[in-house]
């Protein structure tokens, strides 16, 4: 029965870290959502509070343009163990007119100190609406 719980505790941390992460990114210009360094620095440069109670947490924010082009790398900025680093970064997503935000969260936890993964996504315009 505790095992339950405290796997129902992490599946809640996990939305509510996805739901925070994606906030940050939301407050990001288009140009800085356009380049890795700007992620890393002003959206993934802390430990999500919500995050506190999950073990070995690994955060994955993934950018692509919308819809995909074929042979485009993505912007991929990963947080493991209390470090951001950007893994690949795309220069031409600059030019684009919409993104494709992913987030991931790979956590362990119960039963086994198995490997748990939640993803969201949304699409961010380059222009925003306009009427």
């Amino acid at each position: 029965m505790l095992g339950l719980l405290r796997a129902s505790k992490d599946n809640v941390a996990a939305s509510q870290t996805l739901q925070e992460r994606m906030e940050h990114v939301r407050m990001l210009t288009w140009a800085q959502l356009c380049k890795g360094t700007d992620i890393k620095d002003r959206a993934m440069a802390a430990n999500a509070v919500s995050a506190h109670g999950l073990t070995q947490c690994v955060e994955t924010v993934t950018v692509n343009a919308y819809p995909p082009k074929a042979g485009e790398a993505p912007i991929q900025v990963v947080r493991k163990n209390g470090v951001t680093t950007v893994v690949s970064d795309n220069p031409g997503m600059l030019d684009e007119r919409m993104a494709k935000v992913e987030i991931s969260l790979v956590w362990r936890g119960f039963p086994s100190n198995r490997q748990h993964e939640r993803v969201t996504a949304t699409l961010i315009s380059r222009v925003g609406s306009t009427k």
